[in-house]
């Protein structure tokens, strides 16, 4: 019979769908009967004491839960598991010794990169996925404190000292030490191996880097010298590292192939909205509706469930606050009844800047959700995004181009399928990264009529002079100027489809 693993015994058992979610289901009872201050008060409770978990939730938790214990499995080495056997205490020099010994010929213990939309849930689920693991185990008989996990936010400064520093001080605070007054007046190296020994004598499990995307503040040299320093770190230790950010932390975490390979170890895991047709999406909006304190009861309509869709996309944090200012607008009015109109007229005058934001993401008009950069998040996987950037870097040609290229080939040539389409601007990309709209249109023809000579054009053509009006329309910003352009030069009757690209 094989030794008993303790560090891995702290990890407690997996959780069962139902028992994870009768664990964080958070639903406030509000009193319809209080006085009319206390129920406006009281309503305020939806944004902060209100949490529906979905089966994203469940995913995550699994996931970190995963982690932790192939922390403690692949990296407890053997030799350790029989000293532990044979002596009540160790020696810590010892402990670091095997420790150390056993990470220089095992292979690393992954993480991955957890990357979500602001307000979406990512820190919120993130604290109390945590809360249902023992952060913290002490082995008595071995004088050993076990520290499952370890969540720190990212240096705004950018400087490796700071986040050691906040490693010391997120340390202390769980197992009541004094380990950042006691290494404050170290630096460089010496900074950095007091924190290596922590991470080995206190067993950490896992190493959670919250806010990564505030890294996008400093010089590219300190983001390089952080990710670098972590790499090391888990590298040299074993310890396995979650990434937690917006979109904006993407670049940071994948800017090249090494990087996106290991934060994409265990898989990706990327939160976007969900869409309106969803059962779960339509089990949040219905379980917020629920909790209200008006004296009137009421359903949620098909129509009042759409438009509180469009008014949050169904973002945890925006969908509370629109309920609550529609809570407090009725209760104020004394209309006790929620209605479309009281949800637009809540958006309109309290959520302005939301509102475009959550409209351009609706419609996918990047050129609106250039302004929020944190607010774009593709659910693609970590060689995707790769393969992606390595296009960018060959070339030159922005993405519209592309667009106006293949709205060209549909009209030249209507018969072809998504999938030749979509294969023949793949061709030219790599092809002829730096063509302008001219040649590439031309390009097009020919590699059309090579991959199939029958093909028969339409009579509507659109030659080289017009591929630049495309180009120029494409980047217009609305499709007012679009329009403009269009009819200022005759073309609209040939590319009315094309005003809204």
């Amino acid at each position: 019979m094989k030794d008993k693993n303790i560090f891995l015994e702290a990890v407690p058992r997996h959780m069962s769908v139902l028992e994870f979610f009768k664990q964080l289901v958070l639903i406030p009872k509000l009193n319809k009967n209080a006085t009319l201050t206390e129920r406006l008060d009281e309503a305020i409770r939806v944004k902060y004491q209100f949490w529906q978990p979905l089966s994203r939730h469940y995913e995550l938790y699994e996931k970190i839960l995963a982690v932790i214990r192939a922390s403690y499995k692949f990296r407890t080495p053997e030799k350790l598991i029989q000293l532990l056997k044979q002596a009540k205490q160790i020696d810590s020099k010892q402990l670091l010794y095997v420790m150390n010994e056993h990470a220089r010929f095992e292979d690393t213990i992954l993480g991955f990169a957890f990357l979500g939309l602001p307000g979406i849930g990512k820190t919120t689920t993130v604290k109390k996925i945590l809360k249902l693991i023992p952060q913290v185990k002490v082995h008595k008989a071995w004088n050993i404190t076990q520290v499952l996990y370890l969540r720190l936010s990212v240096p705004l400064d950018g400087k490796i000292n700071t986040l050691i520093n906040n490693f010391f001080l997120s340390l202390d605070e769980v197992i009541q030490t004094e380990y950042a007054e006691e290494y404050k007046a170290l630096s460089g190296s010496a900074l950095i191996k007091q924190m290596r020994t922590l991470c080995t004598i206190h067993f950490i499990g896992v190493l959670l880097i919250d806010e990564t995307q505030d890294l996008k503040g400093s010089s590219p040299g300190a983001i390089a010298n952080n990710i670098r320093f972590l790499k090391g770190l888990s590298n040299d230790l074993g310890v396995p590292i979650i990434f937690i950010g917006t979109s904006e932390a993407d670049k940071i975490l994948f800017g090249n192939a090494q990087n996106a390979t290991r934060h994409s170890a265990m898989g990706t895991v990327t939160w976007d909205v969900m869409e309106e047709g969803d059962e779960e999406c339509q089990l949040l909006i219905e379980s917020t509706f629920k909790i209200n304190n008006l004296k009137k009861t009421q359903k949620l309509t098909p129509e009042l469930r759409s438009i509180y869709y469009k008014k949050s996309l169904a973002i945890p944090r925006i969908l509370n606050t629109v309920h609550y200012l529609a809570l407090q607008y009725c209760i104020k009015w004394k209309t006790e009844l929620i209605t479309p109109d009281v949800i637009e007229a809540v958006s309109k005058d309290n959520l302005y800047v939301t509102e475009v934001m959550l409209l351009a993401k609706l419609n996918n008009e990047s050129w609106i959700l250039d302004a929020f950069p944190d607010f774009s998040l593709s659910n693609i996987n970590a060689r995707e995004k790769i393969e992606e950037r390595k296009v960018e870097t060959e070339s030159t040609i922005e993405w519209p181009t592309w667009a106006a290229l293949r709205k060209i080939a549909a009209r030249l040539y209507g018969n072809l399928s998504d999938h030749v389409l979509n294969n023949i601007i793949a061709h030219l990309k790599v092809s002829y990264p730096n063509g302008d709209i001219d040649s590439l249109t031309h390009h097009l023809e020919k590699l059309i009529l090579s991959i199939d000579p029958k093909a028969k054009s339409s009579s509507r053509r659109i030659g080289p002079a017009q591929g630049v009006l495309v180009e120029l329309c494409v980047n217009s910003k609305t499709p007012e100027a679009r329009y403009q352009m269009l009819k200022e030069n005759g073309y609209v009757p040939v590319l009315t489809d094309l005003i809204h690209l």
